[in-house]
């Protein structure tokens, strides 16, 4: 939807995470540090990745790239997601892996 907020397409898609596929979604809290993304998303299995939600027409930050990149480095996936599917669909994926 494009009047939505970033924090409603973030708060949805931590619903449908933990009731549709038994992931926690929790905050990434990032005092001090940033770039980092929004969540750190548990999945069964042992799945760990990342998302920053972004919204409309945002693009993530230089900071966010390189945060992103930094934890590529250490295996970890970070995905920029503009709405509720798209980040449903990196669940997805890394469920798949």
């Amino acid at each position: 939807m494009k009047d939505e907020l970033e924090i409603d397409i973030e708060e949805e898609f931590v619903k449908r995470a933990l009731k549709e596929f038994g992931c926690w979604s929790i905050k990434f809290k990032h005092i001090g540090i940033k770039g980092a993304p929004d969540r750190i998303v548990f999945c069964p299995g042992g799945h760990v990745f990342f998302i920053e939600f972004k919204r409309g027409d945002n693009i993530p930050s230089p900071h966010q790239e390189e945060f992103a990149k930094t934890l590529s480095k250490l295996n970890f996936t970070v995905y920029f997601c503009y709405t509720v599917a798209s980040a449903i669909r990196a669940l997805e994926m890394e469920i798949a892996k």
